[in-house]
């Protein structure tokens, strides 16, 4: 018995488990004794930040701290930030999950409440959410070829976006800046964010390099109690060691600030003119390549009974690799307290949502605006709304398609229209890879049976199909071929286009 097959093997890394865990974040802080009293509560922000996640077994380990900022209106309407470190450690377990699994967290902070107890102490409760994915890689085996003993083969042609390899790699970003010198010293930091924007990618000998851009933004207070505003743009190179990755990969790169740290600093003069910041960053590289390899859906041997094998088997394949900078503006009504001038502008928690229409599809983009301004009477005060933008990107195709988008909000501009009207500019990001899947019924063993087939057909068979039959269900009715059942009817088409009459010759 000639007989013999053939498999392909298909990988890719598969999203095994999701879910969320809640950490409170609930502590008491009491100013130090050279912060002026608090007056007026205008904001409490709590920035999560993840340190590690680790998976020890099936448990994933998660250190983090959640960094307070208290921003408050002291005597003489001066506003200030008052600093604490909340750190925090929590973990999860699942059975599904192993040590060759990689775990992604994200997080976003569900509501905070602070109260000023007194002057000089505010009681401070918040939620902040850990959303978190396990993915390790998957790998599914079906029949590609198979030849000998009389064997028939019905196949399909499918390009598979495999999965190669998942890298991570977490570095330290740390530099030294200086404050121009049109802008005053430092006092005090209000507020300070940095968001990273993925740059030039290449693949050279199983190495991926990449740049990168780390966009800083501090907002400080000066000798004369004036708020200013510092950015600063840190240009970063990196490689990422790669297992046998070649030039005609496909690259999808996740950065992620995970920890952000910017400390004032003295100059050679004593004067708070520096800034020294240390940025923690997660690189997470997942390869994937475009490979061409036949499916077997059907099978038959004109010489041996066989038993087949089925499976589903979802096949995915890389349609477009979404990369774009795009602008939108939003207007958004205040209170009637009036809008004299905005002092500044930022924002928390963004989501998206997508949906496909057509040939279209449309990113919904949700965040919280967060204003820090001067009202009519130039006191000091603070409002949130949350603002909605689209993203549109027309697509050939929007049948059996999936897209996760990464959005990176750059920068954004408030702009006063009117008493209690602004205009906010948002210049941000959206990345990500537009897969086209489908669930295909593939063949994944054929055993033949040890005696020879018994056929109980005639030699020539005379056969009237029906408009839109396949040769092949016929051919393998009636223990024949394809071919030959195409040749000796003089078939153009291996489908039967209308009611006819056809000669079969079994094998």
């Amino acid at each position: 018995m000639d007989f013999s097959t053939k498999k392909y093997i298909f990988s890719e890394n598969e999203i095994i488990h999701e879910g969320t865990v809640e950490q409170m974040v609930e502590c008491d802080i009491t100013l130090a004794d050279y912060y002026p009293d608090i007056i007026k509560v205008l904001k409490c922000r709590v920035q999560p930040q993840i340190i590690s996640a680790t998976i020890t077994g099936d448990r994933v380990t998660i250190e983090g701290k959640a960094q307070i900022r208290l921003i408050y209106a002291g005597e003489d309407n001066v506003i200030r930030c008052y600093e604490h470190s909340y750190p925090f450690s929590k973990f999860f377990e699942d059975a599904s999950i192993s040590e060759n699994a990689n775990a992604t967290v994200n997080t976003r902070v569900e509501y905070v409440n602070c109260r000023a107890i007194s002057p000089r102490k505010a009681d401070i409760r918040a939620s902040v959410v850990l959303s978190f994915s396990i993915a390790k890689n998957r790998k599914e085996e079906f029949l590609c070829d198979a030849t000998g003993s009389g064997i028939e083969l019905r196949k399909e042609t499918h390009t598979a976006s495999e999965f190669i390899c998942c890298a991570e790699k977490n570095f330290s970003v740390g530099e030294v800046v200086e404050i121009p010198a049109n802008m005053p010293s430092l006092i005090q930091k209000i507020r300070e964010d940095a968001v990273i924007i993925p740059g030039e990618i290449k693949i050279i000998n199983s190495k991926l390099l990449f740049k990168a851009e780390i966009i800083v933004t501090v907002l400080y207070c000066d000798e004369e109690n004036n708020l200013n505003l510092y950015k600063k743009t840190i240009p970063i190179t990196q490689v990422i060691e790669l297992d046998s990755v070649d030039d005609g990969s496909d690259v999808r790169l996740m950065l992620d600030i995970t920890c952000i740290d910017i400390q004032p600093k003295s100059d050679a003069n004593s004067e708070n003119r520096l800034f020294d910041i240390n940025a923690r960053v997660r690189a997470i590289a997942k390869i994937t390549k475009d490979k061409v390899t036949d499916v077997l859906k059907d099978a038959y041997s004109t010489a041996y009974d066989i038993e087949i094998c089925r499976k589903p088997i979802k096949i995915k394949k890389n349609l477009s690799l979404i990369d774009d900078t795009s602008l939108a503006k939003v207007n958004q009504e205040f209170s009637t307290s009036g809008i004299s001038k905005i002092i500044d502008v930022w924002h928390t928690n963004p989501k998206s949502k997508v949906s496909f229409n057509k040939n279209t599809i449309t990113v919904n983009n949700t965040l919280t605006l967060c204003l820090l301004y001067l009202d009519r009477d130039s006191s000091s005060a603070y409002a949130e709304r949350e603002i909605n933008f689209e993203y549109i990107k027309s697509v050939d195709n929007t049948e059996n398609i999936s897209f996760n988008p990464d959005l990176k909000i750059i920068d954004m501009i408030a702009v006063v229209l009117n008493d209690n009207k602004v205009e906010i500019k948002i210049e941000y990001m959206v990345s990500g890879t537009v897969y086209a899947s489908e669930i295909v019924n593939a063949v994944t063993d054929i055993v033949l049976k040890d005696e020879k087939k018994k056929s109980d057909l005639s030699a020539m068979t005379i056969y009237f199909p029906d408009a839109d039959e396949k040769v092949w269900d016929i051919a393998k009715k009636y223990n024949s071929t394809v071919e030959r059942i195409i040749e000796d009817n003089s078939l153009t088409d291996d489908v039967i286009k209308k009611r006819c009459m056809l000669m079969i010759t079994s094998v």
